[in-house]
């Protein structure tokens, strides 16, 4: 009885896992089309990017948890591959733009946390 219900928790869990993953990768491209426009076939190929990436930070995390080292390379090469991934799937004036956009939100980021500090 007592392995049932393991195997059940262990099922919803997994199911909880994959459903966070797909939510998490269908929010950053959201994220993306507000900054570009894409095509619908831009579109999938950047949600299943997403996908392993969410998918790769999240393994990292269990399998790594403890290392901070360890956790902090699997990731970068997580990220890295997905950077790989959007730069293939975009053409270079979206990937450039995207990228101008991303370090002028990061900008805002920092000016504001730095007018919260003084």
């Amino acid at each position: 009885m007592k392995a049932k219900i393991l195997f059940c928790f262990l099922c919803v869990s997994l199911i909880c896992v994959a459903q966070t993953a797909a939510t998490h990768a269908q929010q950053m491209v959201e994220s993306v089309t507000r900054d570009i426009t894409l095509s619908a076939e831009q579109i999938t190929q950047l949600t299943s990017a997403a996908t392993e990436y969410v998918s790769a930070i999240q393994m990292a995390n269990e399998q790594y948890g403890s290392s901070e080292e360890a956790l902090v390379q699997a990731k970068a090469a997580a990220l890295q591959e997905y950077s790989a991934q959007m730069q293939a799937i975009l053409t270079d004036e979206q990937y450039q733009t995207l990228q101008q956009k991303q370090i002028e939100r990061r900008n805002t980021l920092l000016n504001q946390l730095k007018e919260g500090q003084q």
